[in-house]
Protein backbone atom coordinates (compact mmCIF):
# COMPACT_ATOMS: atom_id res chain seq x y z
CA UNK A 1 0.00 0.00 0.00
CA UNK A 2 0.91 3.96 -0.51
CA UNK A 3 0.15 7.08 0.90
CA UNK A 4 0.17 10.22 -1.21
CA UNK A 5 -0.06 13.22 0.67
CA UNK A 6 -1.39 16.13 -1.06
CA UNK A 7 -1.59 19.92 -0.32
CA UNK A 8 -4.00 21.21 1.81
CA UNK A 9 -3.33 18.38 4.72
CA UNK A 10 -4.44 16.23 1.96
CA UNK A 11 -3.69 12.24 1.53
CA UNK A 12 -4.12 9.48 -1.12
CA UNK A 13 -3.85 5.83 -0.43
CA UNK A 14 -2.87 3.45 -2.89
CA UNK A 15 -2.45 -0.06 -2.97
CA UNK A 16 0.82 -0.01 -5.65
CA UNK A 17 3.30 1.82 -4.72
CA UNK A 18 3.03 4.17 -7.96
CA UNK A 19 0.25 3.70 -9.31
CA UNK A 20 -1.54 7.12 -8.81
CA UNK A 21 -3.59 8.96 -11.67
CA UNK A 22 -1.44 11.60 -13.13
CA UNK A 23 -4.20 14.61 -12.41
CA UNK A 24 -4.20 13.82 -8.70
CA UNK A 25 -0.26 14.38 -8.48
CA UNK A 26 -0.39 17.39 -10.51
CA UNK A 27 -2.48 18.89 -8.03
CA UNK A 28 -0.08 18.05 -5.09
CA UNK A 29 2.77 20.05 -4.23
CA UNK A 30 4.63 16.44 -3.59
CA UNK A 31 4.14 13.02 -3.47
CA UNK A 32 5.75 10.85 -0.36
CA UNK A 33 5.65 7.17 -0.96
CA UNK A 34 5.95 5.51 2.22
CA UNK A 35 6.22 1.51 2.75
CA UNK A 36 2.84 0.43 4.45
CA UNK A 37 4.74 -2.23 7.09
CA UNK A 38 7.98 -0.63 7.95
CA UNK A 39 6.29 3.28 7.68
CA UNK A 40 9.53 4.50 6.06
CA UNK A 41 9.04 7.27 3.03
CA UNK A 42 10.51 5.18 -0.05
CA UNK A 43 10.04 8.18 -2.43
CA UNK A 44 9.22 11.45 -2.60
CA UNK A 45 7.85 12.95 -6.32
CA UNK A 46 7.70 16.59 -6.81
CA UNK A 47 5.91 16.75 -10.14
CA UNK A 48 6.93 20.25 -11.06
CA UNK A 49 10.40 22.04 -10.31
CA UNK A 50 11.88 22.52 -7.05
CA UNK A 51 13.44 25.69 -5.79
CA UNK A 52 15.49 24.87 -2.55
CA UNK A 53 16.19 28.83 -0.67
CA UNK A 54 17.18 31.94 -3.20
CA UNK A 55 20.04 33.56 -4.22
CA UNK A 56 18.78 36.98 -3.77
CA UNK A 57 17.65 36.60 -0.63
CA UNK A 58 20.32 35.92 2.31
CA UNK A 59 17.74 34.94 4.36
CA UNK A 60 16.59 32.10 2.41
CA UNK A 61 19.31 30.68 1.09
CA UNK A 62 19.60 27.18 2.24
CA UNK A 63 21.41 24.20 1.43
CA UNK A 64 20.28 20.64 0.43
CA UNK A 65 20.96 17.16 1.60
CA UNK A 66 19.62 14.17 0.29
CA UNK A 67 20.44 10.54 2.18
CA UNK A 68 19.61 8.25 -0.53
CA UNK A 69 19.22 8.73 -4.32
CA UNK A 70 18.82 11.42 -6.26
CA UNK A 71 16.69 11.22 -9.57
CA UNK A 72 15.10 13.60 -11.74
CA UNK A 73 14.14 13.67 -15.47
CA UNK A 74 14.40 17.75 -15.82
CA UNK A 75 17.85 19.47 -15.32
CA UNK A 76 19.61 20.29 -11.10
CA UNK A 77 20.61 23.60 -10.98
CA UNK A 78 22.30 24.46 -8.19
CA UNK A 79 22.71 27.86 -7.19
CA UNK A 80 24.03 26.66 -3.55
CA UNK A 81 25.49 23.60 -2.13
CA UNK A 82 23.73 20.26 -2.81
CA UNK A 83 25.06 17.24 -0.67
CA UNK A 84 23.86 13.77 -2.20
CA UNK A 85 25.03 10.30 -0.07
CA UNK A 86 23.45 7.76 -3.11
CA UNK A 87 23.82 8.24 -6.82
CA UNK A 88 22.38 11.13 -8.50
CA UNK A 89 20.49 9.88 -11.96
CA UNK A 90 19.80 13.02 -14.39
CA UNK A 91 18.13 12.94 -17.78
CA UNK A 92 18.95 16.57 -18.34
CA UNK A 93 21.99 18.25 -17.10
CA UNK A 94 23.45 19.45 -13.74
CA UNK A 95 24.33 23.34 -13.98
CA UNK A 96 25.85 24.99 -10.94
CA UNK A 97 25.58 28.66 -11.16
CA UNK A 98 27.22 30.02 -7.99
CA UNK A 99 28.56 26.64 -6.09
CA UNK A 100 30.43 24.02 -6.79
CA UNK A 101 30.17 20.21 -7.96
CA UNK A 102 32.41 18.40 -5.13
CA UNK A 103 32.56 14.10 -5.32
CA UNK A 104 34.20 12.41 -2.34
CA UNK A 105 37.44 11.54 -2.35
CA UNK A 106 38.81 8.25 -4.17
CA UNK A 107 35.36 9.08 -5.94
CA UNK A 108 34.19 8.57 -9.95
CA UNK A 109 32.58 10.22 -12.15
CA UNK A 110 32.00 8.06 -15.38
CA UNK A 111 30.39 8.09 -18.18
CA UNK A 112 27.90 5.43 -19.84
CA UNK A 113 26.30 2.67 -18.36
CA UNK A 114 29.64 0.71 -16.51
CA UNK A 115 30.37 2.64 -13.13
CA UNK A 116 33.82 2.76 -11.14
CA UNK A 117 36.86 1.70 -12.31
CA UNK A 118 35.79 -0.41 -15.00
CA UNK A 119 33.96 2.36 -16.57
CA UNK A 120 35.67 5.25 -18.50
CA UNK A 121 35.70 8.90 -16.83
CA UNK A 122 37.39 10.97 -14.31
CA UNK A 123 38.59 9.56 -10.83
CA UNK A 124 40.45 10.78 -7.44
CA UNK A 125 43.35 8.35 -6.84
CA UNK A 126 44.45 9.50 -3.58
CA UNK A 127 44.73 13.06 -4.89
CA UNK A 128 45.81 12.29 -8.60
CA UNK A 129 42.90 13.70 -10.80
CA UNK A 130 43.37 10.64 -13.43
CA UNK A 131 41.16 9.67 -16.77
CA UNK A 132 40.38 6.68 -18.85
CA UNK A 133 39.16 6.12 -22.36
CA UNK A 134 37.33 3.25 -23.59
CA UNK A 135 40.11 0.74 -23.91
CA UNK A 136 42.55 2.67 -22.51
CA UNK A 137 44.00 2.62 -18.64
CA UNK A 138 43.50 4.75 -16.23
CA UNK A 139 46.44 7.64 -16.86
CA UNK A 140 47.14 11.00 -14.60
CA UNK A 141 46.26 14.03 -15.81
CA UNK A 142 49.41 16.30 -17.04
CA UNK A 143 51.87 13.27 -16.56
CA UNK A 144 54.51 13.23 -19.21
CA UNK A 145 54.20 9.58 -19.12
CA UNK A 146 51.67 6.92 -21.05
CA UNK A 147 50.82 4.65 -24.28
CA UNK A 148 50.30 6.37 -27.19
CA UNK A 149 48.40 4.36 -30.26
CA UNK A 150 50.71 6.14 -32.93
CA UNK A 151 53.51 8.60 -32.95
CA UNK A 152 55.67 9.38 -36.37
CA UNK A 153 57.30 11.70 -38.34
CA UNK A 154 58.35 11.67 -41.74
CA UNK A 155 61.60 13.23 -42.82
CA UNK A 156 61.00 16.89 -44.32
CA UNK A 157 63.54 19.00 -46.50
CA UNK A 158 66.76 19.08 -44.79
CA UNK A 159 65.13 16.84 -41.73
CA UNK A 160 66.34 12.47 -41.07
CA UNK A 161 65.06 11.19 -38.02
CA UNK A 162 66.42 7.72 -36.16
CA UNK A 163 65.61 5.60 -33.58
CA UNK A 164 61.74 3.87 -32.82
CA UNK A 165 59.63 5.82 -35.93
CA UNK A 166 56.81 5.29 -35.73
CA UNK A 167 56.00 4.96 -32.15
CA UNK A 168 53.09 2.65 -30.79
CA UNK A 169 53.98 2.34 -26.98
CA UNK A 170 57.18 4.26 -25.90
CA UNK A 171 60.57 4.95 -27.66
CA UNK A 172 62.30 8.13 -28.43
CA UNK A 173 62.74 9.66 -32.32
CA UNK A 174 66.15 11.26 -33.00
CA UNK A 175 65.53 14.50 -35.62
CA UNK A 176 68.76 16.01 -37.29
CA UNK A 177 68.85 18.98 -39.73
CA UNK A 178 71.16 17.21 -42.38
CA UNK A 179 71.99 20.53 -44.55
CA UNK A 180 73.98 17.66 -47.03
CA UNK A 181 70.28 17.85 -48.67
CA UNK A 182 70.00 21.02 -49.45
CA UNK A 183 69.89 21.71 -53.35
CA UNK A 184 73.35 22.02 -55.36
CA UNK A 185 73.72 25.36 -56.25
CA UNK A 186 75.06 26.12 -60.21
CA UNK A 187 74.37 29.63 -60.72
CA UNK A 188 76.47 31.79 -60.59
CA UNK A 189 76.37 33.74 -57.36
CA UNK A 190 75.06 36.94 -57.00
CA UNK A 191 76.71 39.09 -53.87
CA UNK A 192 73.41 41.86 -54.31
CA UNK A 193 71.01 38.91 -53.79
CA UNK A 194 72.18 35.87 -52.37
CA UNK A 195 72.74 35.28 -48.91
CA UNK A 196 74.83 32.89 -46.43
CA UNK A 197 73.06 31.37 -43.18
CA UNK A 198 75.67 32.09 -39.72
CA UNK A 199 75.50 31.81 -36.37
CA UNK A 200 75.54 35.29 -34.70
CA UNK A 201 77.22 34.64 -31.06
CA UNK A 202 75.10 31.52 -31.09
CA UNK A 203 72.09 33.46 -32.55
CA UNK A 204 70.85 32.22 -36.22
CA UNK A 205 70.94 34.95 -38.86
CA UNK A 206 70.90 35.21 -42.17
CA UNK A 207 73.60 38.14 -43.89
CA UNK A 208 73.18 39.10 -47.73
CA UNK A 209 76.94 38.12 -49.40
CA UNK A 210 78.11 41.97 -50.70
CA UNK A 211 77.79 42.62 -47.49
CA UNK A 212 80.18 40.19 -45.62
CA UNK A 213 83.52 42.00 -45.11
CA UNK A 214 86.77 39.34 -47.05
CA UNK A 215 88.94 40.57 -43.89
CA UNK A 216 86.96 38.14 -41.95
CA UNK A 217 87.68 35.00 -43.25
CA UNK A 218 90.64 33.19 -42.61
CA UNK A 219 93.54 34.45 -45.23
CA UNK A 220 95.54 31.01 -45.15
CA UNK A 221 96.92 32.39 -48.76
CA UNK A 222 98.14 35.61 -46.98
CA UNK A 223 96.78 37.54 -49.34
CA UNK A 224 97.50 41.43 -49.20
CA UNK A 225 95.86 44.83 -49.89
CA UNK A 226 98.78 46.69 -51.05
CA UNK A 227 101.26 46.09 -54.59
CA UNK A 228 104.60 44.81 -54.50
CA UNK A 229 106.97 42.84 -56.00
CA UNK A 230 105.90 39.38 -57.28
CA UNK A 231 107.82 36.62 -56.48
CA UNK A 232 107.72 34.72 -60.27
CA UNK A 233 105.31 35.62 -63.46
CA UNK A 234 105.81 33.27 -66.44
CA UNK A 235 104.28 32.18 -69.27
CA UNK A 236 103.72 28.76 -70.90
CA UNK A 237 103.69 29.51 -75.05
CA UNK A 238 99.90 27.46 -76.10
CA UNK A 239 98.83 27.20 -79.74
CA UNK A 240 99.70 29.67 -82.26
CA UNK A 241 101.56 32.36 -79.34
CA UNK A 242 105.06 33.15 -79.03
CA UNK A 243 106.60 34.98 -75.51
CA UNK A 244 109.95 36.67 -74.71
CA UNK A 245 110.96 38.42 -71.90
CA UNK A 246 109.83 36.00 -69.10
CA UNK A 247 109.59 34.43 -66.53
CA UNK A 248 109.57 37.85 -64.47
CA UNK A 249 111.35 37.40 -61.52
CA UNK A 250 111.18 40.94 -60.10
CA UNK A 251 109.77 43.89 -62.41
CA UNK A 252 109.68 43.52 -65.99
CA UNK A 253 107.03 43.21 -69.32
CA UNK A 254 106.60 40.01 -71.26
CA UNK A 255 106.10 39.94 -75.14
CA UNK A 256 103.58 38.12 -76.72
CA UNK A 257 102.86 37.48 -80.18
CA UNK A 258 100.92 35.01 -82.62
CA UNK A 259 102.49 32.52 -84.57
CA UNK A 260 100.63 31.21 -87.67
CA UNK A 261 103.12 29.22 -89.07
CA UNK A 262 102.29 26.88 -86.04
CA UNK A 263 98.55 26.19 -87.73
CA UNK A 264 98.37 22.53 -88.81
CA UNK A 265 98.71 21.69 -92.46
CA UNK A 266 95.25 20.61 -94.22
CA UNK A 267 94.79 19.43 -98.25
CA UNK A 268 90.56 19.28 -97.94
CA UNK A 269 88.75 21.85 -98.94
CA UNK A 270 86.09 21.09 -96.05
CA UNK A 271 88.74 22.45 -93.72
CA UNK A 272 88.34 26.13 -94.97
CA UNK A 273 85.29 27.31 -94.07
CA UNK A 274 86.51 30.61 -92.69
CA UNK A 275 89.10 33.26 -93.23
CA UNK A 276 90.71 35.15 -91.02
CA UNK A 277 90.06 39.28 -92.61
CA UNK A 278 91.00 42.97 -91.18
CA UNK A 279 89.08 45.56 -92.73
CA UNK A 280 90.15 49.11 -93.34
CA UNK A 281 89.00 50.24 -89.87
CA UNK A 282 91.04 47.63 -88.02
CA UNK A 283 87.95 45.56 -87.16
CA UNK A 284 89.09 41.79 -86.87
CA UNK A 285 86.42 39.05 -88.03
CA UNK A 286 86.05 35.69 -90.12
CA UNK A 287 84.90 35.61 -93.31
CA UNK A 288 82.93 32.65 -95.10
CA UNK A 289 84.77 31.30 -97.75
CA UNK A 290 81.93 31.57 -100.19
CA UNK A 291 81.10 35.23 -99.41
CA UNK A 292 84.96 35.75 -100.79
CA UNK A 293 84.57 37.70 -104.35
CA UNK A 294 87.04 36.51 -106.63
CA UNK A 295 87.25 40.19 -107.73
CA UNK A 296 88.89 41.06 -104.73
CA UNK A 297 92.06 39.14 -105.35
CA UNK A 298 95.05 39.69 -107.80
CA UNK A 299 94.11 38.15 -111.28
CA UNK A 300 97.95 37.22 -111.66
CA UNK A 301 97.08 34.68 -113.87
CA UNK A 302 94.18 36.62 -116.46
CA UNK A 303 91.89 34.56 -115.73
CA UNK A 304 88.68 35.91 -118.03
CA UNK A 305 84.79 35.99 -117.23
CA UNK A 306 83.65 33.33 -120.06
CA UNK A 307 81.09 30.93 -119.73
CA UNK A 308 81.41 27.70 -116.87
CA UNK A 309 83.50 25.14 -116.89
CA UNK A 310 82.04 22.16 -119.15
CA UNK A 311 82.21 18.52 -120.61
CA UNK A 312 80.38 17.09 -123.26
CA UNK A 313 80.37 13.23 -124.07
CA UNK A 314 78.44 11.48 -127.26
CA UNK A 315 76.54 8.07 -127.62
CA UNK A 316 77.80 6.50 -130.17
CA UNK A 317 75.35 4.15 -131.99
CA UNK A 318 74.82 1.09 -129.82
CA UNK A 319 72.48 -1.32 -128.13
CA UNK A 320 71.46 -0.44 -125.11
CA UNK A 321 68.52 -2.60 -123.56
CA UNK A 322 67.88 -5.87 -124.33
CA UNK A 323 64.72 -7.00 -125.10
CA UNK A 324 64.14 -8.77 -121.68
CA UNK A 325 65.72 -5.56 -119.24
CA UNK A 326 64.06 -2.96 -118.14
CA UNK A 327 66.81 -0.76 -117.33
CA UNK A 328 69.79 0.03 -118.28
CA UNK A 329 72.56 2.59 -118.09
CA UNK A 330 73.68 4.43 -120.92
CA UNK A 331 77.33 4.50 -122.34
CA UNK A 332 78.99 7.68 -123.46
CA UNK A 333 82.19 6.39 -125.14
CA UNK A 334 83.57 8.74 -126.76
CA UNK A 335 84.26 12.73 -125.43
CA UNK A 336 83.77 15.61 -128.11
CA UNK A 337 84.73 18.25 -125.10
CA UNK A 338 86.45 16.71 -122.20
CA UNK A 339 87.64 18.43 -118.98
CA UNK A 340 89.66 17.48 -115.76
CA UNK A 341 88.44 19.88 -113.94
CA UNK A 342 84.92 18.60 -114.33
CA UNK A 343 84.96 15.43 -115.09
CA UNK A 344 87.74 13.39 -113.60
CA UNK A 345 87.44 9.96 -114.56
CA UNK A 346 84.80 7.67 -116.51
CA UNK A 347 83.77 4.31 -116.45
CA UNK A 348 80.98 2.22 -118.00
CA UNK A 349 77.95 4.74 -117.91
CA UNK A 350 79.53 6.60 -114.82
CA UNK A 351 81.10 10.12 -114.98
CA UNK A 352 82.87 10.72 -111.35
CA UNK A 353 82.79 14.53 -110.82
CA UNK A 354 85.82 16.07 -110.18
CA UNK A 355 85.12 18.59 -107.18
CA UNK A 356 82.27 19.30 -104.50
CA UNK A 357 79.65 22.12 -105.61
CA UNK A 358 77.14 23.17 -107.96
CA UNK A 359 76.46 20.93 -111.50
CA UNK A 360 73.92 21.33 -114.19
CA UNK A 361 73.41 18.29 -116.38
CA UNK A 362 71.61 17.98 -120.22
CA UNK A 363 71.11 14.64 -122.00
CA UNK A 364 69.66 14.37 -125.33
CA UNK A 365 69.43 10.04 -127.36
CA UNK A 366 67.85 9.17 -129.97
CA UNK A 367 66.18 5.57 -129.19
CA UNK A 368 65.03 3.06 -131.94
CA UNK A 369 63.75 -0.96 -131.39
CA UNK A 370 65.16 -3.53 -133.30
CA UNK A 371 62.00 -4.87 -134.02
CA UNK A 372 58.38 -4.90 -132.97
CA UNK A 373 57.55 -2.05 -130.33
CA UNK A 374 58.32 -0.42 -126.50
CA UNK A 375 56.20 0.73 -124.34
CA UNK A 376 56.83 3.01 -121.67
CA UNK A 377 60.53 4.06 -122.40
CA UNK A 378 62.09 7.28 -120.44
CA UNK A 379 65.86 8.55 -119.34
CA UNK A 380 66.40 9.42 -115.67
CA UNK A 381 69.46 11.43 -114.42
CA UNK A 382 71.21 9.26 -111.01
CA UNK A 383 73.51 11.11 -108.84
CA UNK A 384 75.64 9.13 -106.80
CA UNK A 385 76.44 11.62 -103.27
CA UNK A 386 78.69 9.56 -101.01
CA UNK A 387 76.96 6.42 -99.66
CA UNK A 388 72.98 8.31 -101.42
CA UNK A 389 71.98 8.26 -104.61
CA UNK A 390 69.50 10.55 -106.14
CA UNK A 391 67.10 9.96 -109.68
CA UNK A 392 64.81 13.17 -109.42
CA UNK A 393 65.11 14.02 -113.18
CA UNK A 394 63.54 12.05 -115.97
CA UNK A 395 62.18 12.97 -119.76
CA UNK A 396 58.79 12.21 -120.85
CA UNK A 397 57.42 8.77 -121.54
CA UNK A 398 57.09 7.24 -124.97
CA UNK A 399 56.24 4.54 -126.96
CA UNK A 400 58.80 3.33 -129.65
CA UNK A 401 57.10 1.66 -132.56
CA UNK A 402 58.84 -1.11 -135.06
CA UNK A 403 61.80 0.75 -136.22
CA UNK A 404 60.59 3.90 -135.18
CA UNK A 405 63.20 6.68 -133.94
CA UNK A 406 62.61 8.69 -131.11
CA UNK A 407 64.26 11.37 -129.10
CA UNK A 408 64.46 11.58 -125.46
CA UNK A 409 65.82 14.69 -123.35
CA UNK A 410 66.38 16.07 -120.16
CA UNK A 411 67.20 19.61 -120.78
CA UNK A 412 68.22 20.62 -117.59
CA UNK A 413 69.04 18.87 -114.07
CA UNK A 414 70.98 20.88 -111.00
CA UNK A 415 72.39 18.92 -108.55
CA UNK A 416 74.91 19.68 -105.40
CA UNK A 417 78.03 17.84 -104.74
CA UNK A 418 78.63 17.70 -101.12
CA UNK A 419 80.63 14.61 -100.22
CA UNK A 420 84.67 14.88 -100.50
CA UNK A 421 85.17 11.18 -101.87
CA UNK A 422 82.14 9.74 -104.13
CA UNK A 423 80.18 11.98 -107.08
CA UNK A 424 79.29 10.34 -109.57
CA UNK A 425 76.49 10.68 -112.54
CA UNK A 426 74.58 8.50 -114.21
CA UNK A 427 71.97 8.07 -117.27
CA UNK A 428 69.29 5.52 -117.23
CA UNK A 429 67.35 4.23 -120.04
CA UNK A 430 64.10 2.68 -118.79
CA UNK A 431 61.40 0.99 -120.52
CA UNK A 432 58.46 -1.61 -120.54
CA UNK A 433 59.67 -5.45 -120.55
CA UNK A 434 59.84 -6.92 -124.15
CA UNK A 435 60.15 -10.04 -125.71
CA UNK A 436 63.59 -11.51 -126.68
CA UNK A 437 64.93 -9.20 -129.51
CA UNK A 438 62.75 -6.47 -129.46
CA UNK A 439 66.53 -4.39 -128.20
CA UNK A 440 66.22 -0.56 -127.56
CA UNK A 441 69.64 1.05 -129.36
CA UNK A 442 70.78 4.35 -130.40
CA UNK A 443 69.99 5.89 -133.84
CA UNK A 444 70.96 8.97 -135.85
CA UNK A 445 67.95 9.60 -137.94
CA UNK A 446 68.12 13.20 -135.84
CA UNK A 447 72.16 13.29 -136.78
CA UNK A 448 75.47 12.31 -135.79
CA UNK A 449 76.18 11.61 -133.14
CA UNK A 450 73.25 9.48 -132.00
CA UNK A 451 73.14 11.15 -128.58
CA UNK A 452 74.87 13.49 -126.00
CA UNK A 453 75.72 14.38 -122.04
CA UNK A 454 76.91 17.89 -121.58
CA UNK A 455 78.02 17.95 -117.67
CA UNK A 456 79.01 21.56 -116.47
CA UNK A 457 80.53 23.11 -113.49
CA UNK A 458 78.10 26.38 -112.02
CA UNK A 459 79.98 27.06 -109.09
Amino acid sequence: MSIKKLSNNRSLISRAKTAFPTDDVQKAAYVVVTDSKTKKVNLVVFPSDVRVGDKSNPRLQSNVDVAGSLSTVGDISCESDMTVTGDITVTGKIISTGGELSVKDDGYVNFGDTDGEDGRGIRDNSGKIEFKVTGGEWTEMGSSSGTVTSVGLSDGDLIDTTGTNPITKSGTITINVDLSELTDGTAAIDGATDEMVYLDAGSQKRKQIDEIDLGQFNNDQAWTSNAGTVTSVGITDGNLIDSSGGPITSAGNITLAVDLSELSTSVSNTDGDFFVVVSSANAQKKLTKANINLSGFNNDTGFTTGGALDSRYIVKETALVDGDETLVTATFPAAAITNTDVVSSYSEGAFTIASTGDYRVSVHIALITAQNSRNNVYLNTKFTNGGSTYEEYTSAKDNIDNETSVLFEIPTAYFTFTDDTTRTVEIIVNADVGTEGDNIGTSDKFGNPSGMIEITKLS
